[in-house]
């Protein structure tokens, strides 16, 4: 067979080496995506991983800077979701890993109930979900005490009243909030917190918002995040008025 007009080697042979090239490739991406999405049929579930102690509110602190990346930050936890979504089951309720975002924490709570905390690789932006069936009092009341107890880790406080969440007849919302600093790596902070307690069981869906303010309004991390929060709610059986108006996610 003769060679190439280079003078290399056959044609044929180097078609063989890029062949087998790919399917090197190819299996190796098989393997990444089987350690990180689990087995066929598992339907890209993340099982939970306790990694923390909750606070008595069942939300839990924000991890100290030992335990929480920062942003450029590699973590331990599992990978981000690079080829596509990868969903987490909450029990009564379904949380969309987007691409760019980390499960960087995964936790067991009040009544076996599953925390999950997603961090957004570019920007820092974090979202804390979790369902509870222990917020009895008024729904305001509980936004504030959780504004209290996590202003703890924040220094130049100021805190935002607290709001009625406009959402669908058969629960109620409310939403409150605080700028800071993370005293953990002095990041000027806006930490929103979100509550929506059904009608028909009492049990209340929970969101806790941490964007650095450096994060611009119309960035895509803000627009995700409203996606992904949006569509947990809607899972767990309620309606918020503002999800009809995507990008919208402060509260």
């Amino acid at each position: 067979m003769e060679e190439d007009a280079a003078g290399g080697e056959p044609e044929s042979r180097r078609w063989y080496a890029l062949a087998a090239a790919a399917v090197a490739l190819i299996l190796a991406i098989f393997v990444v995506l089987m350690a990180t999405v689990g087995p066929a049929g598992s339907g890209g579930e993340m099982t939970p991983s306790p990694t923390a102690q909750p606070t008595g509110d069942g939300t839990s602190a924000e991890p100290t800077s030992t335990a929480e990346p920062s942003a450029g930050t590699p973590s331990a936890s599992p990978a981000p979701s690079s080829a596509g979504p990868v969903v987490l089951e909450l029990g009564d309720s379904r949380v969309t890993v987007l691409p760019g975002w980390r499960l960087y924490a995964d936790e067991v709570v009040q009544d076996d109930r599953r925390l999950v905390r997603l961090r957004h690789l570019e920007t820092d932006t974090r979202i804390q979900i979790v369902t509870l069936t222990s917020i009895n009092e008024d729904l305001a009341t509980a936004c504030s005490d959780l504004v209290t107890e996590q202003r703890k880790t924040y220094d130049n406080v100021a805190e935002s009243a607290t709001v009625d969440v406009s959402v669908a007849p058969g629960a109620e919302g409310v939403a409150c909030s605080f700028t800071g600093t993370r005293t953990s790596d002095s990041v000027a902070t806006k930490v929103d917190f979100t509550l929506v307690r059904r009608d028909t069981d009492s049990t209340t869906i929970v969101f806790r918002d941490t964007i650095p303010v450096a994060v611009p309004a119309d960035s895509p991390a803000r627009t995700e995040l409203a996606v992904i929060e949006c569509g947990a709610a809607y899972s767990f059986g309620v309606t918020i008025s503002q999800c009809a108006t995507p990008g919208q996610a402060d509260g």
